[in-house]
C-alpha cells in the first residue's frame, strides 16, 4: 500500500472508532429521552382523568352550596382534561344546575353511567349499527 491509501485507510478506522462511541453514548440517551417522554405522557393521562373525576364531582353537588370560582374551576378542568367536549350551552347550563348524571371513566374508551340515563363513549360498535 502506497502513503495515500494508509492515510486513508487510517482516517476511515478512525471515523469508524468515533462513530462507535458516538453510538454507544447517543443510542441510550435517545432510548432513556423517548422512554421518559412516554412515561410523561402516561402520568400526564393519568393526572387529566384524577382532574375529570373531582370535576364532575363538584360539578354533581348544587351550585348554590358552593362558591362561583369552585365551580368555574372545575368546568374548566372538565374542558381541558376530557376527551367529552360540552357545548357552551350545557357548559352554561352547569353554571347554574347540577350535572344530571353521575359520570365514571376509564381511559382506555369508558363509559358515562348514572340516575335515569345510560350513555357510552369510547369505541364505536363495529356491527353497523351506527
Amino acid at each position: 500500500m502506497n502513503q495515500q491509501s494508509q492515510d486513508l485507510h487510517s482516517c476511515w478506522n478512525k471515523a469508524k472508532v468515533i462513530a462507535e462511541i458516538i453510538g454507544l453514548i447517543l443510542i441510550p440517551l435517545l432510548i432513556f429521552y423517548f422512554a421518559q417522554a412516554d412515561r410523561k405522557a402516561e402520568t400526564d393521562k393519568v393526572i387529566g382523568v384524577q382532574y375529570v373525576k373531582i370535576s364532575v364531582e363538584i360539578l354533581r353537588e348544587d351550585p348554590a352550596r358552593q362558591t362561583k370560582e369552585l365551580r368555574e374551576w372545575a368546568l374548566s378542568t372538565f374542558k381541558e382534561y376530557s376527551p367529552i367536549k360540552l357545548s357552551p350551552t350545557f357548559m352554561e347550563e352547569l353554571r347554574k344546575k347540577p350535572l344530571p348524571i353521575s359520570v365514571s371513566y376509564s381511559p382506555k374508551g369508558g363509559a358515562v353511567a348514572g340516575g335515569s340515563a345510560d350513555v357510552k363513549f369510547g369505541h364505536a360498535p363495529d356491527d353497523g349499527s351506527r
